[in-house]
This record gives C-alpha cells, structure tokens and sequence, in this order.
C-alpha cells in the first residue's frame, strides 16, 4: 500500500464544519429545549477527544480490504501486525461455531473460518476496541450481538444482488452508535429515553419525541468524522424508513439508497427477533410488508435472500464471546 493511501485513511478527524452537521439533522421544527441538545450534541462531537480513534491497525486494514490489488498474504500481513485482532481471530476458530477444536497458527484459523470471516472479526475487533472506553452501565454483550447480527444481515442481503465489498457489514456494525454517543456524554438528557419507551412505543420514537431526531443523525456525523465513505454515512443517516427520507429513491445497488434499505430491513428482522433495546423496538410484525423489502425485490437478484437471522444470533454470539473474552 503506498504512503498517499494509508494517509488518506489515517484521518480520523475529516474536514466537517458545523454548519454541515447541522444539515444531517433535519426534520421537525425543534423546541428550544430541544436546539440546545442538537447544539450541544454537534459542539461535544467536533472535539477531538470525543469521538475514540480508530486502531490504526484497521484502518490500514480497511484501506487493503478495499484495494482490488491487495493479495491475502498482503492482508495477513497486516492482521498479524495486530497481536489483538490475531487472538480475537484465534477465539472465533476455536469456537463453537466452528467445531471449538484448537488450531497453531493464523494461517491455520483463517483456513478454517475463511478470509471473508476474518474480515468481519478483524473489523468487529477495531470497532469494539476503539468504543472500549464508553463505560455507562450498557449491556455490552447484547449491544454487540445485535450490532453484529445487523451488520451479518445487511452483508447477506448485499451478497445476494452482488460481491459485497464490505460496506454492508461496517454500515450495520455502526448503524447505532450514535446511541452510545448519546448516553456515554449526556447520561442525564437520554435517561428519559430509557424510561418512556412504552410510553412513545420504542426507543426510537421516544428519541425522536424527547429530542425532535434520532439516534441516526448521530450514527451518520460520527462515521463521518470517522473518515468512512459517504454510502455508509448516507445509509446510517437515513437508515429509518429510507424510501420515505432519501431525496431520491435508489437507482441501482451500488446507491447508498439500496445501502439504506438494506439497513432497514436488516434492523427490522433483529427487532423482530427480540434483539432491539426493548420489547417495543419491533414495530413490523410481518417484514415482507416493509417498502424497503419490496424495493429489494424489484431489482435483480443473483442468488436468494439469505435471511436466517437464528443463525446469525448464533454466529454473533460465539464472536461477541471472542471479542469481549
């Protein structure tokens, strides 16, 4: 990889003015009570400090995995770089999922569970490190199984219309960070949430209630201060209903519109499957009904929709129980 490429991903911080925060939060006119947490929310994430750097180990990753002229020895050279996610990848081998039998070597793990496998551990792996520090008394464990089922579901579904590149899986890993941003730095302001979600029907829409917008506007701004490509940013931002906010409905499957749904669906089926933070998250009792399923199905398919979300939850427990082990 040559020295322009790692350092345009070495970015953590990305040119991002105030003034363009503040478009990713459009909608509802707000209160004043409710201006002042946007502000606050926008000034708290244009620090520095705020938002955890990413390990340069994926990053440098990330920028391989993306390169077509990247070879496998190239990208185990740059896992085994890492002696953190070398263990994590050892962990996943050796679980359940995959006959919880030893192995000696990377080499040996990642002949085992596969170089598309490593990638989703290597970058789970990165992603839980670097939001490591965010201690508010979450259910870590429960956040990181729904987080990886979700970005399990949304790579499925890609593969389904084409070879994913990896975007599927980074945009359901992050799709609900914001969240944590939220209660991490104003614990007081979101502790409503947390207590009114049967009262507005889910967290979603208590978020939306107590602060005029959701979690997602967040999940967006913090990917995007996080150097990631704008599909991503633009399907975490408008991951909720997407037909009904996108500015133009997807034109084909490499669109962040497609990306979005994708998301949509995805989100919807771990709700579905008791995995939302509460039991009032799941608000769809039949999928197939969702637009953005049916604007799936209206293009071209190579292969079915992989929707096993059983297997999923299962597959992301054994890595969650890796990662966090």
């Amino acid at each position: 990889m040559s020295s322009d490429e790692l350092s345009k991903t070495s970015k953590i911080i990305t040119p991002f003015t105030r003034e363009k925060m503040v478009e990713f939060f459009v909608g509802p006119i707000l209160t004043p009570d409710q201006l002042v947490f946007r502000d606050l929310l926008i000034t708290r994430m244009m620090g520095n400090t705020a938002l955890p750097a990413l390990p340069t180990s994926f990053l440098t990753l990330q920028a391989a995995l993306d390169n077509p002229k990247s070879t496998r020895d190239e990208i185990l050279e740059i896992i085994a770089s890492d002696t953190g996610i070398v263990s994590k990848i050892l962990a996943v081998s050796q679980s359940v999922i995959y006959g919880g039998m030893a192995v000696s070597s990377l080499t040996e793990a990642v002949n085992r569970i596969g170089l598309k496998e490593v990638r989703k551990v290597a970058l789970a792996g990165g992603v839980v490190k670097a939001l490591s520090d965010f201690d508010d008394g979450i259910d870590w464990g429960a956040f990181w199984v729904r987080s990886i089922v979700v970005a399990r579901l949304v790579e499925n579904l890609i593969d389904s219309f084409q070879v994913s590149d990896g975007s599927g899986y980074l945009t359901g890993l992050l799709h609900d960070i914001g969240r944590i941003f939220m209660r991490h730095h104003f614990p007081d302001l979101y502790h409503p949430v947390n207590t009114q979600t049967k009262e507005h029907g889910g967290a979603y829409q208590a978020e939306r209630f107590l602060f005029g917008f959701t979690r997602a506007p967040v999940s967006a701004v913090l990917c995007k201060k996080w150097g990631l490509e704008m599909k991503i940013v633009t399907a975490v931002h408008h991951q909720y209903a997407p037909l009904n906010s996108l500015p133009k409905p997807p034109e084909s499957i490499q669109s962040p519109g497609f990306l979005a749904c994708a998301l949509d669906l995805a989100v919807c089926l771990a709700d579905m499957s008791g995995l939302g933070m509460t039991p009032e998250d799941s608000q769809v009792e039949d999928y197939t009904t969702l637009p953005s399923y049916q604007m799936l199905l209206s293009f071209p398919m190579n292969k079915e929709l992989d929707l096993n979300v059983e297997r999923e939850i299962s597959r992301a427990k054994a890595m969650v129980g890796a990662l966090m082990g």
